[in-house]
Parts: C-alpha cells; sequence; structure tokens
C-alpha cells in the first residue's frame, strides 16, 4: 500500500471497539480537499453507508484497491463540507452549498442537536420560509425565527431554540421538581393538549430520566398507549393511586445489555431496522448480546444504542408486534408468507444466477460462487421447509392445543420439542452463512458499470430474498420455537 501524504487508518491493527470511532474521527478532523485512506482485510462498505448516513454527500469513496487479500479505500471530505460554517456561537448553514438530497435533513439534524438558548443561522438564495412551517410542525412553539437579511438575493434567517426545556408547554402544568423529574399537572392542561403534552415530554426524556404524571383519575390507558408506541422502555411505578389523585412515575430505561439481540427484536420488530443498517445479524446471530455483537464488528456500542433508544421512541403504533401474535396463527403465517415466497422466487433466482453467470462470468468471476450459493440455498431451504411443515409446525400446535385445552400432553418420541430444535437452528444458520456470503461476494450487491437488465434485476431479487430470509428466521429462532419450547415445558 502506497500513501501519497494522506491520513493512513491500518483497521486490523486497532481494537475491535476502536476500529469505527476511530475512521469517524479521523474523517472529522480532516480539513477539505485532505483525505484518509482505509486500509482493511475485507471491503469496508458499511462505513460508506454508516457515513452517508452520519454526514451525507460530503465525502467522495474511491477504491485504490479491491482485494482479494487487501482493500484500500481513499475518502476525500469534499466541498459540500463547507456549507456548515460557525459565526460567533451560531451554526450557519450555506444551503446552496449543500446537495439538494440532503439540505433539509441538514437543517433537522442541526436543529435537533441545538441545546437550549443556542442558535443556527440558514444562508439560502431564496426565502426558506416553508421550513418554518415544517419545524413548527414537528416541534412546536420551541423555537424563534428571525429574519436577518430578507432578499433580494440572499435570505439569513437565524433559528433558536428557546430556553423553556418544557418544550414550550404552560409553565405551571410542566415543570421540573427537587429531583430534576418532569412534573405534567395534567387537570392544568386543556384536553386537547394533555395526550400530546405527557408524549412530548416523554420523547424529549433521556435514559434514566423520568417524568410524573399527576392526574384526578388512573391514566392507566396511557401506559398501554406507551407500551404499543414505544415498546418495553419504561417503567411505570405508582406514586399515589387515589381516591382523589394519582402520581405516576414513568421513567425510560436503557438497553439490558444481557439482553440478546434476538430478545429485543422479538420485543419491538422496529429495532431490526437498526441491526439491518450496522450490518448485526438478528436472525442467526440472535442469541448474542448487541454488546458482543458490537465488539466483534468493531462498532461503536453507545452509538447502536442510541439508535436502538431513538427507534423505540419513533414510528408510532403501526409496526407489527409479531410476539402477541397465537402460536398456531404464526406457524400459519410463517408458511403461507415466507415460505411460499421462497417457493415462488427461488427457481427465478436460480435461472437468472445462472444466466448472469452465463453471460457475465468471464468478467466477473464473482459469479461462479454466487450461483452455486444460490443452489445450496435453494436445496437447503426446500428440505427444511419441507420437514418444518410436516413435523416442526404442527408440533407446535399440539403444544398449543394442550395448554389451550388444559388437556393431557403426550411427548413425541424420546425428545423433547427443544431438543429437536438445534437441527432446524444449524440449518437456518447454514443457509444465513451461504446468503451472507453471496452480498460479500457481490460487494452489497453494487452494480458493476457493464451490468444489463438481467445483472440488475438478479441483484434486486437476491437482496429482497435476503431480507426476507432474515423475518422468516427471526420470527421462528426467536419467536416461534423458543416460546413453543417453553409452553411444553410447562406441560410435561
Amino acid at each position: 500500500m502506497q500513501s501519497t501524504g494522506e491520513k493512513v487508518i491500518n483497521v486490523q491493527e486497532l481494537e475491535p471497539r476502536l476500529r469505527h470511532q476511530t475512521i469517524f474521527q479521523t474523517f472529522e478532523d480532516l480539513n477539505e480537499g485532505e483525505s484518509l485512506v482505509i486500509h482493511n482485510n475485507h471491503d469496508p462498505k458499511p462505513v460508506y453507508y454508516q457515513m452517508m448516513e452520519m454526514y451525507g454527500e460530503v465525502f467522495s469513496w474511491e477504491y485504490l484497491q479491491e482485494g482479494p487479500e487487501w482493500w484500500d479505500i481513499k475518502v476525500t471530505k469534499t466541498s459540500n463540507a463547507a456549507a456548515m460554517l460557525s459565526s460567533d456561537d451560531d451554526i450557519v448553514l450555506n444551503v446552496p452549498e449543500l446537495h439538494p438530497s440532503v439540505k433539509h435533513q441538514t437543517i433537522f439534524d442541526t436543529f435537533d442537536k441545538l441545546k437550549p438558548g443556542e442558535g443556527m443561522i440558514i444562508h439560502n438564495d431564496h426565502d426558506p420560509m416553508p421550513l418554518f412551517y415544517q419545524l413548527k410542525n414537528m416541534h412546536g412553539d420551541t423555537f424563534s425565527w428571525t429574519y436577518l437579511k430578507d432578499g433580494p438575493d440572499w435570505w439569513d434567517i437565524r433559528i433558536a431554540k428557546e430556553e423553556n426545556e418544557a418544550d414550550g408547554m404552560p409553565e405551571d402544568a410542566v415543570y421540573k421538581n427537587v429531583h430534576n423529574d418532569y412534573v405534567i399537572n395534567v387537570p392544568k392542561l386543556e384536553p386537547k393538549e394533555k395526550h400530546p403534552t405527557i408524549f412530548k415530554v416523554f420523547e424529549n426524556l433521556k435514559e434514566g430520566e423520568s417524568m410524573i404524571i399527576h392526574n384526578d383519575h388512573d391514566p392507566k390507558p396511557l401506559y398501554y398507549q406507551l407500551l404499543n408506541d414505544h415498546g418495553e422502555i419504561f417503567s411505570w411505578q405508582y406514586l399515589e393511586e387515589g381516591p382523589k389523585w394519582w402520581d405516576i412515575k414513568v421513567t425510560l430505561q436503557g438497553i439490558d445489555n444481557s439482553e440478546t439481540i434476538g430478545e429485543i427484536t422479538r420485543k419491538d420488530w422496529r429495532k431490526a431496522e437498526v441491526f439491518k443498517k450496522y450490518g448485526i445479524d438478528f436472525c442467526c446471530g440472535g442469541n448474542k448480546t448487541v454488546k458482543q455483537a458490537c465488539d466483534e464488528k468493531g462498532i461503536d456500542f453507545k452509538q447502536v444504542e442510541n439508535d436502538l433508544q431513538q427507534a423505540a421512541t419513533t414510528g408510532g403504533g403501526g409496526y407489527t408486534n409479531y410476539d402477541e401474535w397465537n402460536l398456531d396463527f404464526l406457524a400459519d403465517y410463517i408458511q403461507n408468507t415466507h415460505h411460499n415466497y421462497v417457493r415462488k422466487n427461488m427457481l427465478e433466482i436460480r435461472n437468472y444466477a445462472a444466466k448472469v453467470f452465463r453471460v457475465h462470468g468471464a468478467n466477473h468471476p464473482e459469479l461462479g460462487p454466487i450461483q452455486q450459493l444460490v443452489e445450496q440455498v435453494n436445496e437447503e431451504l426446500m428440505e427444511h421447509m419441507k420437514e418444518e411443515e410436516g413435523i416442526l409446525f404442527p408440533w407446535v400446535k399440539r403444544i398449543l392445543k394442550a395448554k389451550n385445552e388444559n388437556s393431557k400432553y403426550e411427548q413425541q418420541g424420546d425428545q423433547t420439542f427443544e431438543q429437536i430444535l438445534d437441527k432446524s437452528v444449524a440449518e437456518h444458520q447454514s443457509v444465513g452463512d451461504a446468503v451472507d456470503r453471496i452480498r460479500e461476494l457481490a460487494n452489497e450487491f453494487t452494480l458493476p458499470e457493464d451490468a444489463c437488465a438481467s445483472y440488475t434485476l438478479l441483484y434486486k431479487m437476491l437482496d429482497d430474498f435476503e431480507n426476507d430470509l432474515h423475518t422468516h428466521i427471526h420470527l421462528e429462532n426467536n419467536i416461534l420455537f423458543p416460546k413453543a419450547a417453553e409452553m411444553e415445558k410447562q406441560l410435561v
């Protein structure tokens, strides 16, 4: 590896827990036009997506060496980074310098990072008044909007976050007590403001912080609404329980470091998106803790923890909570949805894998192993699904029937349900490893310049297949099978 003055990060010489942190910190220390080189023993493409998520399109990503033993990537900070300047104590966003795809998100992210009393200045070539209404819709009356320059060529607007930590709520209705807990005096709020105020205060809590709901009746329905919207991330403690007043202390809890990834995803499916973002296996590797997975991949645990917390406090209650489904219904759902998906799409994927290898294999030798792995996945999955539908799923339903009817349960053969699961889980692992290898060989399904329509379609189908498989295996490994095994123990 050669270097011409760039900062070089030899990733393999760093402790796993420091790798991503070192790359991000080195990038942030670069001036416009400066570069760093990532030297690694595998393609660090996931870092590219993380940097896009964190910084937007303010860098270039150039492969200097691309395997098979070493990968060297030159990352250069580009001119878009100059869009964020500083003036006195305010951040200045030079909006025309930002790429159109990241303009609004950059403004929103910058506003979110402001502390009460801090400000930012938007410098733009037209009046950004529509942003005022977007911010007002998102954050309410929590900021000021002051024109410093009002055209005709340039507009400068100072946006300052208000000092009121209660997010603009009436001071006598929302305040902090001597323990620094938010107190919401619900009867002092107008009816239309009651629930939105409680939810906004809750969403602004940091890990370990609390709010106290003071009300003239038991607000237990709110418990179920918070649980549905955010999952099991809070405690609900009655400090006073009638007959005149009810005081409930709601505390935002952190991630239980002993919980496995599978257990976390089982309780709140929204968090699967966070694991996907960081390339953390939540289906076959669901028996690890988040900390273990982060250490193995060299990912910043605190960043993942923060993203998981954010996933739990956003997105509303429209997500599917598979953990609440009856086991017989879940088994039927897996068969009718995911097993049928495999049977419907696998033949087409196999045909395209063979065709693309035949046409492009000479220039792209990785297509040969990809086709072989597709055939392996097909063979293993077809046999595996047949066994599940013939043995495991009926067994699950027999366990559930005995429990629901309080009838005698006869164990099937010499083995318990839990004992026969080792084979099924091992088969899941084999298929999961093969699919991971396909993604690796396909360079995260990045299309080469000479890719034809069939090449493009193949990579799209493989990407979709992998996403479906992750959900499929998660539902079996982390919900259906362990719950059925536990239920059988109670019967025996």
